[in-house]
């Protein structure tokens, strides 16, 4: 809304009120522009968000399969030397905390994977100050003012 004051009685000259008419225009425009500014930059950031996390998941599986291999052979490996250890030896109970220690490897790489897909960016957002939008509207249509011609603006307080 625009509010405009005289010290006293006055008519407004046709000069005035195109002035006045086009101070309006553009504070809606700049507040307009404000608006589709701030949900591009909300859609953008949403994208940049899912784009990061889908490359996130996408390196997350291409290191799991890339420990998850070697794991496997190791496993295989282990388990074929390790049947030859007597129950309740020395040995027996070494290739148990190995299985159990592969487990966990096996645990932390699934934890991992899981975690990355999961992952989730928050969106960028900013602060617009509609006052400045607006004070900087009148600067620009101050040039245009006629002489005499004085601009008040009363902003909401911040």
């Amino acid at each position: 809304m625009l509010c405009v004051f005289a010290a006293g009685p006055r008519r407004f000259a046709p000069g005035d009120r195109q002035l006045l008419v086009s101070l309006a225009r553009s504070a809606a425009l700049a507040i307009e522009s404000a608006q589709v500014h701030r949900k591009m930059l909300e859609a953008e950031g949403k994208l940049r968000g899912a784009e990061r996390a889908a490359v996130m998941a996408e390196l997350a599986a291409g290191l799991a399969h890339e420990i998850r291999n070697p794991l496997t052979s190791i496993r295989i490996l282990f388990d074929s030397v390790a049947t030859s250890a007597a129950p309740g030896t020395p040995a027996a109970e070494d290739a148990d905390m190995v299985r159990r220690q592969l487990r966990r490897l096996d645990s932390l790489v699934e934890n991992y994977l899981a975690g990355a897909r999961a992952r989730q960016v928050a969106p960028e957002t900013r602060t617009l100050d509609l006052n400045a939008v607006v004070g900087e509207s009148l600067l620009l249509l101050a040039d245009s003012a006629g002489e005499g011609t004085r601009m008040v603006s009363t902003l909401h307080p911040q």
